[in-house]
C-alpha cells in the first residue's frame, strides 16, 4: 500500500485507521507487552506519516500527569488539516522525554 494522499501529500489517511482497528480486534488475546509495543510503533507511525496537518503544543503539566501536550487537527474524513478546518482534535499528553501518556479525542463545534 503505497504512503501519500491522491493529491500527493505525505500521510496515510486509511492506513492508520485500518492497523488501530486491527489492534482493537486483537487486543484482548495480547499480552501487555506486545501491546505497548505495538501502540508505541503506532505512535511512530503516525508522527512520521500522518500528522501533515496543522499541531498546536502546550508546554504545561497535563491532568495525567504529562509535561506538555500537542493538540492534532483533523477534518471529516480523518486527515490532518488546519485548525479553522478541522471537525475533530486528538490531544495527546506526554512525558518530558515525548514519550505519549494519554490521548483524548474531541469533536469541534463548526461555524456554518
Amino acid at each position: 500500500m503505497p504512503v501519500g494522499r491522491a493529491d500527493g501529500t505525505p500521510g496515510c489517511p486509511n492506513f492508520c485507521s485500518t492497523i488501530l482497528f486491527a489492534f482493537l480486534r486483537y487486543y484482548y488475546i495480547m499480552t501487555e507487552e506486545e501491546r505497548e509495543r505495538l501502540l508505541d510503533a503506532l505512535e511512530r507511525w503516525e508522527e512520521k506519516y500522518c500528522q501533515s496537518g496543522e499541531t498546536e503544543r502546550v508546554d504545561e503539566p497535563t491532568p495525567s500527569g504529562g509535561d506538555y501536550s500537542v493538540a492534532y487537527y483533523y477534518d471529516k474524513d480523518h486527515r490532518p488539516c488546519k485548525k479553522k478546518d478541522a471537525y475533530f482534535v486528538k490531544i495527546v499528553e506526554y512525558k518530558a522525554d515525548g514519550t505519549s501518556i494519554n490521548s483524548t479525542l474531541a469533536f469541534l463545534q463548526q461555524d456554518n
